[in-house]
């Protein structure tokens, strides 16, 4: 969890939910032994994450292509503001 700086920008909240899902994955590949499942567990995570932007967004302006355009800028200038 540490290691995700998004971790620390968040509200305690969100970040209490990053670190059960961590304990969640952890203890799955415990259980498991699968490295594997823990990593297509968290890819399906991430993808659920962007997916519920992108409908927040479509809400919010009432159309798809102008949401996934503001999504697309504000990961851009995100990018950007890191180099």
């Amino acid at each position: 969890v540490a290691i995700h700086k998004h971790f620390f920008e968040n509200t305690w909240y969100v970040s209490l939910e990053f670190a059960a899902f961590a304990v969640l994955i952890g203890a799955l590949y415990f259980w498991t032994q699968s490295f594997i499942m823990v990593i297509v567990i968290h890819a399906l995570r991430d993808i659920e994450i962007a997916y519920l932007e992108y409908l927040e967004k479509v809400e919010e302006l009432g159309d798809e292509a102008q949401a996934a355009i503001a999504i697309d800028q504000a990961y851009r200038t995100q990018r950007m503001s890191k180099t």
